[in-house]
């Protein structure tokens, strides 16, 4: 089980390579998805020696652009990679929490996912109209973010497509969490695990540690007898 758990965490971040792939075709980077696999392994390298996630996204920017001088487009890929991913994990998290009710959250807290997940959904439906009635922006920062979005207002299909694999990429994750918990015959429910670890992940993005290590494992513990039935009813038959 850990073998195929293994396995199936490098597809998954083969389809992170091809969703970044998709959203910098669109910025005129044609590599080949091999390319893009590299750089993005190479990023996820670099983000086991610095909170969040900044080493790595800037490494993938800069051998992204290479010897070519747009280190600026590069950038503007990964920033979108990471946004889309971030928005619809906020997502996942927002409608698993509706469609479903472990008692794990306070009503401050299931409300504020579904916000966290709304906002940005709307924020970029208004944005052209917000950047022309927008006086108090100085015209270079309005400038600099019309060219940061205008490829992906101009080519809502490419955005639509990355949304969608990016909810591929966390639900498969969420998979690998029940094939673990299948492999310990840890009795859990795939709800509770498509909640948890959904919120868990949008957690696991702030600058708190290295890569991310201790607050998976620290929010998922104190969770754990939310998590869980106790052991006498997973295995009825087996000492305690």
């Amino acid at each position: 089980w850990v073998i195929v758990a293994f396995v199936g965490y490098l597809l998954g971040q083969v389809l992170s390579a091809y969703k970044w792939q998709v959203l910098a075709r669109p910025l005129g980077f044609t590599q080949p998805l091999h390319v893009f696999t590299t750089y993005y392994f190479s990023g996820m390298y670099l983000n086991l020696f610095t909170p969040s996630t900044v080493a790595g996204d800037f490494g993938r920017s800069a051998l992204l652009a290479g010897r070519g001088g747009k280190l600026g487009a590069a950038v503007q890929s990964v920033v979108a990679d990471r946004v889309s991913g971030l928005v619809m994990l906020l997502w996942v998290c927002a409608a698993s929490s509706v469609l479903t009710d472990l008692g794990a959250f306070s009503p401050a807290i299931r409300y504020g996912m579904i916000v966290a997940a709304i906002a940005p959904t709307i924020s970029w439906l208004v944005l052209p109209a917000l950047l022309n009635r927008t006086f108090f922006m100085s015209r270079k920062l309005r400038d600099f973010v019309e060219k940061l979005v205008s490829p992906y207002q101009q080519t809502p299909l490419v955005l639509g497509r990355a949304c969608g694999l990016s909810v591929v990429f966390h639900l498969f994750q969420i998979g690998l969490q029940l094939l673990f918990a299948f492999a310990l015959h840890i009795d859990v429910s795939v709800w509770a695990l498509v909640v948890y670890i959904a919120f868990v992940g949008v957690l696991s993005n702030l600058p708190i540690s290295f890569g991310g290590v201790g607050v998976r494992e620290g929010i998922l513990g104190d969770l754990a007898v939310s998590l869980l039935r106790p052991p006498e009813q997973i295995f009825p038959n087996r000492p305690v």
